[in-house]
């Protein structure tokens, strides 16, 4: 029996969205006749490919039969018996990984659902096998990305990874006939629009922004902008904006070396004299002061 380690040396842990997924171990395990793991389980989940020969396994004292492209899955505390075929011994890669997700996430998340409906996918009891060449070519690409390591290989191989559990999520999901309802996490219009109006805001703080101008870049218009703008933060677009370059000009004047005309200019106003006038108006002293005063 021979045994190849991927990322042996190498700490791999893949986020996407609110997915977390921390590899414990790659192998790529070349069996002989005589090969036999007895009855055992796993904190983790484990994902077992058949590239080549044969052989079984035994899920829960359910005996299944492996063959070239299968694979199988065995979750936390599934136990499971493996044994190769004495006439033609199979080779099998085997990765061990723990599958989280942050529950700080923002309910909203698509990835927070779908990795919440790929743990409860994965935490069955499949006593089966399932064929897939393109996730064998895929484990066959990380164990060479692995032992190349151009630039860009540890990238690639979180790429490579989330594909299969993609690719093995959707062969659960057709075989058990799982239909998920993700209308509750669909994007609201107005969350679009909010986002647009605020990334259009930090592009041109430092503008003359006008209403019409919104209007033709974001397809809205005046009055549609302000409603939005009100129902989300109870203030006119052009109040956002006020505000927004404020705050941008204390943090300026408090975290740089920025002269009080170049604070005024980089936060949008559009004279130092108007930044004082509005700093004296807001109750928050001369913008001189203010820096003082942060130190």
């Amino acid at each position: 029996m021979k045994i190849k380690t991927a990322l042996k040396d190498l700490n791999m842990e893949i986020s996407l969205g609110c997915i977390k997924v921390k590899i414990v171990s790659l192998v790529d395990v070349i069996t002989d006749s005589d090969w036999y793991v007895s009855n055992h389980s796993h904190t983790d989940f484990e994902f077992h490919i058949i590239p080549s020969g044969q052989g079984t396994v035994e899920i829960e004292e359910v005996l299944v039969y492996l063959k070239s492209n299968d694979f199988y899955i065995t979750g936390p505390y599934v136990k499971h018996t493996q044994r190769s075929s004495v006439k033609d011994p199979m080779r099998e890669y085997c990765l061990e990984c723990d599958i989280t997700v942050d529950e700080k996430c923002d309910d909203a998340s698509y990835t927070k659902k779908e990795g919440k409906f790929l743990i409860e996918s994965l935490s069955k009891i499949y006593q089966r096998t399932y064929s897939d060449a393109d996730i064998v070519s895929l484990f066959e690409d990380i164990f060479e990305e692995d032992q190349t390591r151009s630039p860009g290989f540890y990238i690639n191989i979180q790429l490579m990874i989330m594909k299969i559990l993609t690719l093995i999520f959707r062969h659960l999901s057709q075989d058990d006939n799982m239909k998920y309802d993700y209308g509750y996490i669909k994007r609201k219009a107005d969350d679009l629009r909010i986002t647009k109006l605020l990334n259009y805001i930090k592009a041109n703080y430092k503008n003359d922004i006008l209403l019409k101008d919104v209007e033709k870049s974001l397809f809205l218009s005046p009055r549609q902008i302000n409603r939005i703008m009100i129902k989300r933060f109870n203030c006119t677009f052009h109040s956002y904006l006020y505000n927004y370059r404020i705050e941008k000009a204390k943090k300026l004047l408090k975290n740089s070396d920025m002269t009080i005309e170049e604070v005024a200019y980089d936060s949008g106003f559009s004279s130092h004299y108007y930044m004082y006038q509005v700093f004296k108006k807001e109750g928050i002293g001369t913008p001189l002061d203010y820096r003082k005063s942060s130190i």
